[in-house]
């Protein structure tokens, strides 16, 4: 065990006299560059001014000369660190067999020895480490001398640490990520963590890897995806997020969001793309759209969505020099009904009602129900008052015959209509088609039910009969 006092002091008697060769046939001639001085200062010049520390050994690992600069890497003088064991500065974790084995090759070895990578013990007890590179010559008696160049990398090492942990670091969140990440360069997909073989229905990543990214993306969204890869890469600038659609190998279209950041990737500029899967988020936005737009009873356009429709309508037939039917129908006989069979069979009711009214309209007539006993109908594309009485005799014929429901009587229902027929120039056409058409109902109510009423607003003048 080393004592943590510093070694015992020891006179250091070696000098750059002891340096082999030094006007050996290999030395410079200093005189042609304009050295007048001995050879011998100018190597201690060298020596005694080198940033890495250069040290003089026995066999027997023991210290004979430091350079100066041993005292500014471990804080020992050179002569408190002279006739010390090499062995005593390591520590005794760096003692391993790797170590060990590089020093018995200094017994039968003659120049470059190997390398050593250590920790020593400095003077106030801290460690450092060094990489020290070994070699065994002769002095000009002929003993062999050890000669060590040793660098103080501690704080590359620790950068190098930082590094490694940092790395690793990313690596477990990118690898547990529950978002796919992908890194692609040119198009071409070169890393794909686990949670993208599952998003894009892989076996593993092999079947992604060396692809190109556009095979994966919907035709829709290609160019985009393209041209925001490529902006991100020549760039270095990322780009934010973006909602797009991509193709599993299995076919099915999923919803995605994407955030685009340039990157660099095995040294050279690429691009990581992470993608989250939007797909359930995207229908419920669906469902919620169409529980704010749709009758939950009947799956009908609401109250809401029949403005909506109302006001293009009128837009187009602003364009088109036509007019635009609303028919606002009330079912006859559907209270009783209600009160006597009870709700259930109602809303039963109710539903067969609007499928017996949808298939007697058009494809793009437009049927809602504004509640209770409530429906309205938009027909478009009015040229003739017969037009729109015709839809109305269609919707009445629909409810002819009685509505058989399952454990109940057969329940009649008729329908009393009022229409309304106007062009875009009337002063608030949509509000007030609406309004028309229902003060409309109610006067085919009071004529005896089962009948429509026909209205006209606008400035255009009365529509002809057919």
């Amino acid at each position: 065990m080393c004592s943590d006092q510093p070694p015992p002091r020891v006179e250091n008697t070696v000098t750059v006299q002891d340096s082999p060769n030094v006007n050996g046939p290999m030395s410079p001639d200093l005189s042609a560059v304009g050295w007048a001085g001995d050879r011998r200062d100018m190597f201690r010049i060298v020596v005694e001014n080198a940033l890495d520390v250069i040290t003089l050994w026995t066999t027997d690992n023991r210290l004979i000369y430091a350079s100066p600069s041993i005292e500014r890497v471990l804080g020992y003088t050179p002569d408190e660190l002279a006739g010390v064991r090499g062995t005593d500065l390591l520590h005794p974790e760096d003692l391993n067999d790797q170590t060990l084995a590089t020093i018995s090759r200094i017994e039968s070895t003659t120049g470059p020895v190997g390398t050593i990578e250590a920790r020593y013990r400095t003077k106030d007890g801290s460690w450092r480490r060094l990489e020290t590179v070994v070699n065994v010559a002769l002095d000009p008696s002929g003993e062999r001398r050890v000669i060590c160049y040793s660098r103080d990398v501690t704080q590359q090492r620790e950068l190098e640490h930082e590094l490694e942990e940092s790395e690793e670091r990313y690596r477990l969140l990118v690898e547990n990520s529950p978002d796919a990440v992908v890194v692609h360069r040119d198009g071409q997909l070169l890393y794909v963590n686990p949670a993208c073989v599952e998003l894009m229905g892989a076996r593993d990543a092999s079947d992604l890897i060396g692809r190109s990214m556009a095979e994966f993306v919907h035709p829709e969204y290609r160019e985009t995806a393209r041209s925001r890869a490529l902006t991100a890469q020549r760039e270095r600038r990322a780009m934010g997020k973006l909602e797009e659609r991509l193709v599993r190998l299995d076919g099915r279209v999923v919803d995605v969001e994407v955030v685009t950041i340039p990157i660099t990737y095995v040294g050279r500029p690429s691009v990581q793309t992470v993608i989250r899967d939007i797909t359930e988020r995207k229908l419920l936005e669906q469902q919620l759209n169409h529980l704010a737009y749709h009758d939950h009873l009947t799956g009908l356009p609401n109250r809401s969505l029949f403005a909506l429709r109302l006001e293009q309508a009128l837009v187009r037939a602003g364009n088109t020099g036509s007019h635009v039917a609303v028919l606002f129908v009330d079912l006859d006989g559907f209270k009783t009904a209600n009160d006597s069979h009870g709700h259930s069979v109602g809303d039963r009711v109710l539903r067969v009602v609007g499928e017996r009214m949808r298939s007697r309209l058009r494809s793009h007539d437009v049927l809602a129900r504004f509640g209770g006993d409530e429906f309205c109908v938009l027909v478009e594309d009015v040229r003739c008052r017969e037009d729109a009485t015709h839809v109305a005799q269609r919707v009445m014929d629909a409810l002819e015959a009685p509505i058989v429901i399952e454990d109940a009587e057969p329940v009649r229902v008729s329908a009393s209509i009022g229409i309304a027929i106007g062009s875009p120039d009337t002063s608030g056409p949509a509000e007030e088609l609406l309004r028309e058409a229902d003060a409309a109902m109610y006067r085919a109510k009071k004529k005896g039910k089962a009948t429509f009423e026909l209205t006209e607003i606008g400035s255009r003048g009365q529509l002809p009969r057919q």
